[in-house]
């Protein structure tokens, strides 16, 4: 009589602990039900990794974007001591800030309008005098011809 308390004791203790360990790691399907095999929850394929399986095969690989063409011109708006640049035509583009290296590489790759201008800059009135002069220096040190720049000569704001 005492064997079968026992038996039953443990069988209650093994259901217990079954279910304590189905609550506390839901991921590895110990329920009532599941059919599970101990695999993680929504998991229907298993992949063979060692020495004779072959290497998995990149299903989920990004098709390349096609290369966005450069623009023909490139805008510059000067504001303090901040350079910002827009990427395309007035208002379908925003103005985005950019180092000055940045706007001497986005003129030196736009193909330029039907007039062959490559840059439009125009200046805020509290743009400061040393930040057009080292655009214009970095400009012509990168070779982007002067008649291919146009500045805007009254302020925006």
């Amino acid at each position: 009589m005492k064997t079968s308390r026992v038996v039953g004791v443990l069988v209650l203790a093994g259901i217990g602990i079954g279910a304590a360990l189905s609550y506390l790691l839901p991921d590895l399907n110990f329920g009532l039900g599941s059919g599970g095999i101990g695999l993680p929850t929504g998991q229907t394929e298993t992949k063979v990794v060692g020495i004779d399986a072959p290497a998995p095969e990149e299903t989920d690989a990004k098709p390349e974007a096609a290369p966005v063409p450069p623009p023909a011109v490139v805008y510059v708006l000067i504001d303090n001591r901040d350079y910002l640049l827009r990427r395309g035509e007035e208002g379908k583009a925003a103005f985005k800030p950019a180092t000055l290296d940045e706007v001497v590489e986005a003129a030196q790759s736009a193909t330029g309008d039907d007039n062959g201008i490559r840059i439009r800059i125009a200046q805020k009135s509290s743009s400061r005098e040393l930040t057009e002069r080292a655009l214009r220096a970095k400009l012509e040190e990168g070779g982007v011809p002067k008649d291919a720049i146009r500045w805007k000569d009254e302020p925006v704001d």
